[in-house]
C-alpha cells in the first residue's frame, strides 16, 4: 500500500513484513536478501507514485551530488556494506575504499553534526561518480530524490548557502519515511539495534574491530557507547 493513501496502515503492513523477514536475517545471506527486498519494495512504490503523477525524476546513474551528503544507516546496513568491502577481490579497489573511509571519518570527527550537514564529503564508495555498492545501498540513500537537477548542483556548489534545499515529491518522500520508521520499529520489536549511525565512522570501526558484528546479532548496539549512534 502507498503511504499517502493510508499512512497508518502502510506503516503497520510494512512493519509486519519486515518483522517476518528479520526472523531469518541474522546471517550475511539473510541480511543481503532483506536489503534486496526492501530496496525493491521502495523502488516499486516510487515508480508507482511517479507513474500516477506522470512524472520522471532527473536522478540518473553518474549524478552524484547527493553522494556528498551525510548518510546515516541502520546497523544491519553497515554490516552488509562491511561484508561486501571485505569480500572484494580487487585488493587495490578495496584498499582505496578503506583509505577514503578513514579519511572521511577523520574529517567528520573534527566537525559537529551541524557542520557536517553543510560540508561536502564524497562518499567513499563512489567510483567514477557511481555507487560501487549500489545494490545494497542504505535505505536513506535509496529514498533520496529531487525534481530539479539544477537545485542539487546549487546545493552541492554552495552547501552553506543552499543546504539541502531540493524540491521533492511529497508522496515519494512520505513512502521513504514510512519505510525507515517501519524498519526502526521492527528492529526494536525484534530486540535488535534500531539506531542509525554515521556511515563512514561506523564502517571504520568495523574494519578495525570486525568482532563488533556479533554485538548486533546478540541484540546489542552495534557500536559501544564511546561512538554515539546517529539516532
Amino acid at each position: 500500500m502507498l503511504a499517502y493513501e493510508d499512512p497508518s496502515r502502510a506503516l503497520r503492513d510494512t512493519r509486519k513484513q519486515i518483522r517476518q523477514a528479520l526472523k531469518t536475517a541474522r546471517s550475511p545471506d539473510g541480511l543481503h536478501v532483506l536489503q534486496q527486498q526492501l530496496l525493491q519494495s521502495l523502488a516499486g512504490d516510487q515508480q508507482e507514485i511517479l507513474h500516477r503523477a506522470d512524472y520522471t525524476l532527473p536522478c540518473r546513474a553518474g549524478c552524484s551530488y547527493c553522494c556528498h551528503l551525510r548518510v546515516e544507516a541502520f546497523a544491519h546496513e553497515i554490516l552488509l556494506l562491511h561484508q561486501a568491502i571485505e569480500a572484494m577481490t580487487d585488493a587495490s579497489g578495496r584498499q582505496t575504499i578503506e583509505q577514503r573511509l578513514r579519511a572521511n571519518a577523520t574529517r567528520i570527527a573534527a566537525i559537529s553534526e551541524d557542520e557536517h550537514l553543510v560540508t561536502n564529503i564524497a562518499c567513499a564508495l563512489l567510483v567514477d561518480d557511481r555507487c560501487s555498492l549500489h545494490n545494497i545501498r542504505p535505505l536513506s540513500c535509496a529514498r533520496y530524490h529531487s525534481t530539479d537537477l539544477a537545485a542539487c548542483q546549487r546545493a552541492h556548489d554552495d552547501p552553506l548557502e543552499h543546504g539541502d534545499r531540493r524540491p521533492i515529491i511529497p508522496e515519494v518522500d512520505l513512502q521513504g519515511d514510512v519505510l525507515l520508521q517501519a524498519m526502526a520499529d521492527a528492529l526494536k520489536q525484534a530486540g535488535l539495534d534500531h539506531r542509525r549511525y554515521e556511515l563512514n565512522t561506523a564502517l571504520v570501526r568495523l574494519l578495525d574491530e570486525p568482532g563488533l558484528a556479533q554485538r548486533w546479532r546478540q541484540g546489542k548496539a552495534l557500536l559501544p557507547a564511546k561512538s554515539s549512534p546517529a539516532r
